[in-house]
């Protein structure tokens, strides 16, 4: 029915076998519908609001309470970062913009504290991705626009430090080779240097280099599948998705690597490998294409390219040249584990795509489902880098419901199955 575009009747069938959604009374815990007025507020937390605005100094402890009182009135958030920032505890004044930010992923004034915090503590990167954030997930906002342009500009300002930092250090590996060999470490500062040059490429350019290396070697591994149909299945949803998500400069690739664990991963700039065991373990095209969604927006939000360009992450290089085996680079990006905002983030924005291209919205939500079905008999290696399942699955409940995303759209059972007979008759050969 689906296909002969009677979607009326397929949907009213659709629910006849599809079971409901529990009625959870903590869906507003994850996403709570937000108050500005102070008068809606109960009498104790109208005096929590009235002595925080009397006495900055003594902000915090009230509007920690009025936080925990009334988690839906948004305006307590700005308020209580901006006193932990002037008591000195930046690191807490970011963190409550974060989640304020994962909550409330429409609000404006939130997003934009954020982002101005986030710009003053130096994270410009950061400060770009959380202005993307509010972009992306909400591309009908009257300040859409001004937040794209935040985050480019954001961006370039990142690009230019690291440039700087990257001149500085291209001096000190010529000086140190020429006045220093015995000294110097083999290849450290060579390498350091090499990775800044990638990040000032920016991520198209990195991904490319990090997914072709990648993908040879699981070519010369013999675990890079190449057939055209089922490569074009994987790309031809994802593509759809990523066409919805706002980073047109991307050019999306995918690969299907043989391999019977659970797990995909972005690359930066839109490089998604998926692997033969994910796609086992998706019942239809809706649930790849949630967990490709997610991948998807992973890159969409440079979470990739965050993590190589993290410090941290530079100063933790093997002492193999980033030119020498950029395949095992890719790896070690893939394997970076993200934080729970980050897999929010990329839930959001995932389950947008999903429903807003007509699939059923709870594909991601079905997929974790069946993973953490057989994650007691498989490697679900792709839940191990992930939060907990339980939680996982009740928020992404929480964004379908609080939107009201259609989880009876499309949801492309025979056709899955027909790639995943394709995938198993490769797998013979």
């Amino acid at each position: 029915l689906y296909v002969q575009n009677d979607r009326t009747a397929a949907e009213q069938r659709y629910r006849q076998c599809k079971t409901p959604f529990p009625e959870e009374a903590n869906t507003n815990t994850f996403f709570p519908i937000p108050i500005t007025n102070s008068s809606q507020l109960s009498p104790s937390a109208q005096t929590l609001w009235q002595s925080a605005q009397t006495n900055s100094r003594a902000a915090v402890a009230p509007l920690q309470q009025l936080n925990q009182q009334h988690p839906e009135f948004t305006p307590a958030y700005i308020n209580l970062a901006e006193a932990l920032k002037e008591a000195g505890k930046k690191e807490q004044s970011l963190e409550v913009l974060e989640q304020a930010a994962i909550r409330f992923p429409g609000d404006a004034d939130i997003a934009k504290a954020r982002v101005s915090n986030l710009r003053a503590n130096g994270d410009r990167l950061d400060a770009s991705i959380a202005a993307r954030l509010f972009s992306i997930v909400n591309p009908d906002h009257p300040e859409a626009k001004q937040f794209e342009e935040l985050a480019d500009k954001h961006l370039g300002d990142f690009k230019g430090r690291i440039k700087t930092e990257y001149v500085g250090k291209s001096v000190a590996t010529t000086a140190c080779r020429f006045f220093l060999r015995r000294l110097c470490g083999p290849q450290t500062i060579s390498e350091t240097v090499e990775m800044a040059r990638m990040i000032i490429d920016g991520e198209s350019k990195m991904g490319a280099r990090f997914a072709q290396a990648t993908a040879t070697q699981n070519k010369q591994q013999g675990t890079l599948v190449e057939d055209p149909v089922i490569v074009g299945y994987v790309t031809r949803i994802g593509k759809d998705l990523a066409a919805l998500m706002g980073r047109d400069e991307f050019e999306y690739e995918f690969y299907v690597i043989e391999d019977p664990s659970i797990n995909a991963f972005a690359l930066p700039g839109g490089k998604v490998f998926v692997h033969t065991g994910a796609i086992f373990a998706a019942d239809s095209e809706a649930e790849l294409a949630g967990l490709l969604g997610h991948e998807v927006a992973h890159a969409v939000l440079s979470h990739g390219y965050r993590g190589i360009a993290n410090k941290r992450f530079l100063s933790s290089l093997s002492t193999s040249a980033p030119g020498g085996n950029l395949g095992q680079y890719g790896l070690q990006l893939a394997s970076l584990k993200l934080s729970r905002n980050q897999e929010r983030s990329a839930d959001i924005l995932g389950a947008r795509a999903l429903a807003g291209y007509g699939y059923a919205a709870d594909g991601l939500h079905n997929f974790f489902a069946a993973l953490d079905e057989q994650s007691a008999n498989r490697g679900a290696e792709y839940l191990s880098t992930h939060p907990a399942p339980d939680t996982r699955m009740s928020y992404l409940r929480a964004i379908i419901q609080q939107n009201g995303y259609n989880r009876y759209a499309y949801e492309g059972v025979k056709e899955h199955e027909r790639i995943e007979q394709r995938v198993r008759q490769l797998l013979e050969q």
